[in-house]
């Protein structure tokens, strides 16, 4: 399976959230060369990651999760 034209190669929920998410943020990145979502207190650009059973936006400045993906 694939999504904006990434594999989507997980047959879990939670890696399915976390590949999907990450297709349409790098997708709105290439296409309209746009960040999102931004984390709400450093102001970068969060990527999908699979943090205790769930999806969540990632802040790598920050080192936490911003917010659920889903």
């Amino acid at each position: 399976m694939s999504f904006a034209g990434s594999p989507v190669r997980d047959t879990e929920p939670l890696g399915i959230h976390v590949a999907v998410a990450e297709a349409v943020r790098s997708d709105l990145v290439a296409r309209l060369r746009v960040v999102r979502p931004l984390c709400p207190d450093h102001r970068t650009g969060t990527h999908p990651k699979a943090v205790s059973d769930r999806a969540v936006w990632w802040c790598t400045p920050g080192a936490h999760a911003s917010e659920p993906v889903c």
